[in-house]
């Protein structure tokens, strides 16, 4: 553990790291539809807050890591329904390079995002 945190912070992870790991998904989930919906928030802006919440939650690096791994794989699973529910995600699968741009970047935002936060913090 890093000298630079916070005793309290240190503490708090070790007792509740499974309650602050959910609560910070579904804060990063908000987060994302928020971003989605507002024109004006650049896009993937959601995906590095939601990765920020859950490095912040994480035990420690490995698992900030992993953590922002399985939050970029959820928002990819929740983005795929809508496409099911809209009737479109043939199509979007079918154009290649940005279908595979969007996969590499939900989950390559959340994870940099949230081992960047628990290695300063």
């Amino acid at each position: 553990m890093s000298y630079l945190t916070p005793d309290a912070l240190a503490a708090v992870r070790r007792r509740r790291e499974d309650e602050l790991t959910l609560v910070a998904f579904l804060l990063g989930l908000v987060a994302v539809l928020v971003t989605t919906l507002v024109p004006a928030i650049p896009p993937g802006t959601g995906l590095v807050v939601g990765g920020l919440l859950v490095g912040v939650a994480a035990g420690s690096l490995g698992r900030a890591a992993q953590l922002g791994c399985y939050f970029g794989g959820l928002v990819l699973v929740a983005w795929g329904v809508v496409l099911v529910l809209f009737g479109v995600f043939g199509a979007v699968a079918t154009a290649t390079p940005l279908s595979l741009l969007a996969l590499v970047l939900g989950v390559a935002l959340p994870t940099l995002a949230a081992v960047t936060v628990r290695g300063l913090v």
